[in-house]
């Protein structure tokens, strides 16, 4: 209530007072009269009362201007903690930007810093293993293998969904023929089927990793299986051989003796690699050279009816102990980066092959009907002259190898009738002359003749694919020049073309 209006009420109170007073003077000289005076009482109480009101209203006045300027001071009070507030939040936003960049330097530090673990672990066991598979102990050699499939695996995954346009499609690439890529999505296409993941990168330059592919195909070791064994030995044992590696290891040597027995092979020849820390699992090879004295009738080419054996052994005996086992069969090489530089289109040839040829000696049947698609082997080796087309000394034969190894065993040993019970062949050197009633033993199987190849070679999206190799003309043996058994030593065996065929 405003001041002004506060002193006109007090002036009219003050004259109603005035009124009262002259009333009662009045009054006192009057004849009273009941009905005079009752009036007058109630005149004189109702401003008294409105006396009170106004008194209560300027006091209630009072009261809210006070309350008025609290809640003014209040409202500033909230407005400089908001302020205030806004001003921490932007703090913490940049403090939280400061953190996130740091996490994702951190990161980005932590995982350049795995890749180059990587990138050592990978230069490592291509120097130390595959160069020279020949000389290094199996069980290692297996062990670094199947290490370097999961290495690659793990960065192929993170690659593929960094920068999926790194890497082609390998189906649309196997249905264009004129693409730069499409005998490499053949070969890739073709490794797929044996297991293998592989992933093709469009620029990057050739590895030395990339080289030595065609060692682990050349030397059967590309198509080696290994067994991965999953136990389920209750979660007091289980967590026992996970984590006390007293224990894990007193199992593992148990394992061997034990399995030696149920599969009947010398323990020498069986190797438990990989042992998973996160479950009872691991990884078993089998040694080709336990077939040389502790299975009969066997072949020396290890086959998936071999492998299926071998499952079907540990099942029953998992069975017998009621022991949960799950088994199955893996690629030894799990996983594998191509591109573009493993071929070299110089040497490129899709008809007028020879009709019949002679190379390094030997005869061979021309590749009509195929394409061949020339690989980067050009000095690569000591020389060229293996390479060589006019018989001079230093060139070396021709054959045909098919990365299926298996199957390709299979159909040799079956289309040549071939002794049940093989022996390895030692010391055979037969540039001119074939092995009578001899046994050809282990080593990598090839075949002069493209029918045969051929004929064992599986139909993978409609196209077939062979590898046209040279072989050493003093590491082979052979019992009658069609097909060949060549040693297993990398330099023994080489590549050349890949020959692609379209099924009819």
């Amino acid at each position: 209530m405003s001041n002004e209006i506060t002193n006109n009420l007090l002036k009219i109170i003050e004259t109603l007072e005035n009124n009262s007073i002259n009333l009662e003077n009045k009054l006192f000289y009057l004849s009273s009269d009941e009905s005079e005076i009752e009036s007058y009482n109630k005149l004189i109480e109702e401003q008294r009362k409105l006396l009170s009101d106004i008194k209560d209203l300027d006091i209630k006045e009072e009261i809210l201007d006070e309350k008025e300027e609290i809640l003014i001071e209040r409202e500033i009070s909230l407005n400089k903690k908001e302020e205030r507030i806004i001003e921490r939040e932007k703090e913490l936003i940049e403090e939280e930007i400061r953190i996130k960049e740091g996490i994702d330097k951190y990161q980005q530090r932590q995982r350049q810093k795995i890749i180059e673990e990587r990138k050592n672990k990978i230069k490592n066991i291509v120097n130390n293993s595959l160069k020279n598979p020949n000389k290094t102990e199996p069980k290692k050699l297996y062990q670094d293998i199947s290490n370097l499939g999961k290495i690659l695996n793990e960065d192929m995954t993170y690659e593929l969904k960094q920068n999926p346009d790194k890497f082609i499609d390998i189906k649309n690439e196997i249905n264009s023929a004129e693409s730069k890529y499409f005998p490499l999505a053949i070969l890739s296409n073709n490794l797929q089927k044996e297991g293998i993941y592989v992933l093709i990168e469009k620029d990057s330059k050739s590895s030395t990793l990339q080289d030595v592919l065609f060692k682990f195909i050349f030397n059967g070791i590309i198509n080696q299986k290994k067994i991965i064994m999953n136990y389920d030995l209750g979660p007091g044992q289980n967590h026992m051989i996970i984590n006390n590696d007293e224990y894990r290891k007193n199992f593992i040597d148990k394992e061997y003796d034990k399995l030696s027995d149920i599969l009947k092979i010398k323990k020498e020849y069986i190797n438990i690699c990989n042992f998973d820390n996160d479950s009872v699992k691991y990884e078993l090879f089998i040694s080709e050279k336990f077939a040389e004295k502790d299975i009969d009738d066997e072949p020396l080419i290890i086959t998936d009816s071999f492998f299926e054996k071998i499952i079907n052994k540990l099942e029953q005996y998992s069975s017998s102990q009621k022991i949960k086992l799950t088994v199955k069969i893996s690629p030894l090489l799990e996983s594998i980066i191509l591109n573009k530089n493993i071929f070299d289109s110089h040497y490129n040839k899709n008809s007028n092959w020879s009709q019949g040829a002679t190379r390094g000696g030997l005869p061979y049947d021309p590749p009509l009907g195929w394409s061949g698609y020339g690989l980067n082997v050009l000095n690569k080796y000591e020389n060229n002259d293996w390479l060589g087309n006019s018989d001079e000394d230093g060139e070396w034969c021709v054959a045909y190898y098919n990365t299926n190894i298996i199957k390709f065993g299979q159909a040799i040993l079956k289309y040549k009738d071939l002794p049940s019970k093989l022996e390895a062949h030692q010391g055979c050197n037969n540039k001119n002359k074939k092995c009578e009633n001899e046994k050809v033993g282990i080593g990598v199987y090839v075949t002069s003749k493209i029918k045969i190849a051929e004929e064992c070679t599986s139909e993978n999206d409609n196209y077939k694919c062979i590898f046209m190799c040279r072989i050493n003309p003093n590491k082979f043996r052979t019992c009658d020049f069609d097909y060949f058994v060549v040693d297993l030593n990398d330099n023994n065996i080489r590549p050349y073309k890949l020959l692609i065929k379209k099924c009819s």
